[in-house]
């Protein structure tokens, strides 16, 4: 068996990652309850586990999740990623400057 290196590993976590992100977004995104055509669609809840993965993709660091608001807080960058149906919308030219 081939030896693996830090790297192929990482990039192996990495994609598992991305693949358990995947998956958390679909199951959010299947409420059969609703369909397309309400609107306002009410506030969803996060599922916890994505909040345990997501980080601040200018900073790298933690983020606090505002129910009220519907966004994922940085406090280092001091921006608010806003969550649209479900989904956080990772993108710092998304994201609302706080003061």
């Amino acid at each position: 068996m081939p030896e693996r290196t830090v790297n192929q590993d990482f990039v192996g976590l990495k994609t598992v990652n991305c693949a358990f992100y995947g998956a958390i977004l679909r199951e959010s995104m299947t409420d059969k309850s609703q369909s397309a055509e309400e609107a306002p669609e009410p506030k969803r809840e996060i599922d916890p586990r994505l909040l345990e993965i997501l980080i601040c993709p200018k900073t790298r660091g933690p983020l606090s999740y505002d129910r009220a608001k519907q966004e994922l807080v940085s406090k280092r960058a001091k921006l608010a990623y806003p969550i649209r149906r479900g989904v956080p919308i990772m993108l710092p030219d998304e994201a609302r400057k706080l003061g």
